[in-house]
């Protein structure tokens, strides 16, 4: 029994609030880990694109005044300091545009277009003249993280509106 006159906590309150409390230091340290590994990530992310956009840029500034055919289709290496932990990959590609009128292009009515030599002449002499006048540009960034390799790749697509339109097929 406890005397009235006496004051504290016995030693199951005491269990009982240091309990309490360490389950919430714990949460809060789980959301702080949470928040410096998000800030983490999103500064990586920050720093991948800034690389991947330089690289773009890059490019472009190698091939003004330049002719597809001009330009080294694949390059690869590695940043300077301080990225050096960084390195990249750029590829030019042909882009082969399909024939529409071999994929069986319909009508307004739903039924197949009729395939006139003219119509198939013009569709393919369009068809070569944009998979030679039109490249795909991919940068990749890539970096080890906790081990593993880690990639991000962005693409564009580059249009020679001076290549020469050719009524070749």
């Amino acid at each position: 029994m406890r005397n009235s006159s006496q004051s504290g906590f016995t030693l199951f309150e005491v269990i009982i609030a240091i309990a309490i409390l360490a389950m919430a230091l714990s949460g809060i340290i789980i959301a702080e880990h949470r928040a410096i590994d998000t800030v983490y990530r999103t500064k990586r992310q920050g720093v991948v694109s800034m690389l991947a956009g330089l690289m773009l840029s890059e490019a472009q500034k190698d091939t003004q005044g330049k002719t597809f055919a001009e330009v080294r289709d694949d390059i690869e290496g590695k940043f300077e300091a301080p990225f050096t932990e960084y390195s990249y990959q750029r590829k030019i590609r042909v882009i082969k545009f399909p024939n529409l009128l071999e994929t069986g292009a319909e009508g307004e009515d739903g039924k197949p277009q009729e395939k006139t030599d003219t119509s198939m002449r013009v569709v393919k002499i369009a068809t070569n003249f944009l998979s030679k006048s039109t490249r795909e540009v991919v940068v990749t960034i890539k970096w080890k993280e906790a081990g593993e390799d880690q990639s991000y790749s962005v693409a564009e697509y580059w249009v020679d509106f001076n290549h020469a339109f050719q009524m070749q097929e």
